[in-house]
């Protein structure tokens, strides 16, 4: 029994990985065919509470909530959704996918930090390293090059990216209540619909902008709403039952690999080896944070 809840954790996980490494691609995919970044998130999550709510009217009746908990719900899909895919949207317009998917990499690391000096928790010396390593990496991927009037655009793009890093850490501690209490589904439904309205609002001011949507767009707006959006996340809760945290982060450091290759085959990107050596050093500190022995958690 305890195998096989092993392997069915470790195969929800990889295809967690494998979908939330290639949206980095079908994101960039849709802003070079013209599509702007909030519409582009607006027609995602249009996409996505259609499917929760099909979802709910089907196989699951929502439980009754409180005042304060739709209020958290409200704030931590505001954070994590909204503020998240604003930073990331933009970022990913001025940067490369690839570096993009080496950034948002380090988001272990800043929990780790939230750890250490907000909830207190204790670091042994070799994370303490990791963490250091971590920015050294950061830097190496967020510099810019020579080309100052390419660059500055990709380091702006870049820095966009930490700001949605921050936004995933601080999405991440507003929702540790609610898990405690709802499904892991309830959850994501709920933040989702509460989420999603800006980007209707924000979506208009690119209304001069808009282009035909053709079906190759479609097929990367229901990639990025159903496998990225709603089974990943599932899939994702699912692993780090059975799993644990430290197996889960180890896969996660994958994320970043998946996303630099996919974007070098599949868009032809370049990446530079100052890029190449801070994204092995940021692999490399993700693993050295994750010296620790957890249980897997429960739900």
């Amino acid at each position: 029994m305890k195998h096989s809840t092993q392997v069915l954790g470790n195969m929800a996980i990889f295809m967690a990985v494998l979908c939330w490494g290639l949206s980095f691609i079908s994101m960039k995919q849709l802003i070079n065919s013209g599509i702007p970044p909030f519409t582009m998130i607006a027609i995602r999550y249009l996409i996505v509470c259609v499917t929760f709510v099909v979802f709910f009217i089907f196989f699951q009746h929502p439980s009754k909530k409180s005042a304060t908990d739709h209020w958290l719900l409200f704030w931590s899909g505001f954070v994590g959704i909204t503020a998240y895919f604003i930073f990331e949207s933009k970022g990913i317009e001025l940067t490369t996918a690839s570096s993009a998917s080496m950034i948002i990499a380090t988001v272990p690391i800043y929990s780790m930090l939230v750890d250490i000096f907000y909830f207190k928790n204790h670091v042994k010396p070799i994370q303490w390293a990791g963490i250091l390593l971590s920015i050294v990496g950061v830097f190496l991927i967020i510099r810019p090059d020579t080309a100052f009037s390419v660059s500055r655009h990709h380091f702006i793009g870049n820095v966009l990216m930490l700001g949605a890093c921050f936004s995933w850490v601080l999405y991440s501690i507003l929702s540790k209540r609610l898990h405690n209490r709802f499904s892991s589904m309830e959850i994501s439904a709920f933040q989702s619909f509460y989420a999603a309205w800006p980007f209707f609002l924000l979506s208009w001011t690119e209304k001069t902008r808009w282009v035909p949507i053709v079906g190759i767009h479609w097929a990367h707006f229901l990639f990025l709403a159903l496998l990225c959006s709603v089974l990943s996340y599932f899939l994702y809760q699912v692993s780090l039952k059975n799993l644990g945290i430290t197996i889960v982060s180890a896969y996660i450091n994958l994320i970043p690999v998946v996303g630099v290759v996919g974007s070098v085959w599949f868009l032809q990107e370049s990446v530079t080896d100052f890029q190449i050596v801070g994204g092995l050093i940021v692999i490399l500190s993700l693993f050295l944070v994750n010296q620790k022995t957890e249980s897997p958690v429960s739900s």
